[in-house]
């Protein structure tokens, strides 16, 4: 049997040899693709109809402060 790993946790958003590696919080990072996923339905909706619908910005804004509070650069 082989031993198993723990989970990563950490993603990889580059790796490269004068930008260093830049990493953020795997969860915090899909959070935010979600969130900004449905900003961007919203805005298109709005566009298309000509109408303001509300805006769910402050029921994720705490996930993109941990996105931004996760990033890490490394040399």
């Amino acid at each position: 049997m082989a031993d198993s790993l723990p989970a990563p946790s950490q993603l990889i958003l580059d790796d490269h040899p004068r930008l260093g590696r830049i990493h953020v919080d795997m969860e915090a990072f899909f959070d935010f693709s979600f969130w900004l996923a449905e900003e961007l339905e919203d805005m298109k909706a709005q566009a298309l109809h000509g109408q303001t619908m509300p805006r769910s910005s402050t029921r994720h804004a705490h996930r993109n402060d941990d996105l931004r509070g996760n990033q890490h650069r490394t040399r």
